[in-house]
């Protein structure tokens, strides 16, 4: 995904992204929904648990799926044009 979005970046005259996680943290605090897919239900199993379950998927950010799943094209957009999108 970032391959494609730093080849946009170059075809647009613009440098390759570094570090992305702290982008990442920032776009979910503007709207975790327009760039994620929430996964709301489920868990993952653990080994080290009487009931096998370590963590449950829950509205917003949690330990089972992060944010979600992601928004390809949201993502494409915000990281192509990431100066303009937080203001950097």
């Amino acid at each position: 995904m970032f391959a494609l979005i730093n080849d946009a970046r170059i075809a647009n005259g613009k440098t390759r992204l570094g570090w992305i996680n702290p982008n990442l943290y920032r776009l979910a605090e503007i709207d975790q929904n327009k760039y994620f897919n929430d996964v709301v239900k489920g868990y993952n199993q653990g080994a080290f648990t009487d009931h096998g379950v370590a963590f449950n998927a829950a509205q917003g950010w949690d330990a089972c799926t992060g944010w979600g799943t992601p928004k390809f094209d949201a993502l494409f957009d915000a990281f192509v044009n990431i100066e303009q999108v937080l203001g950097d």
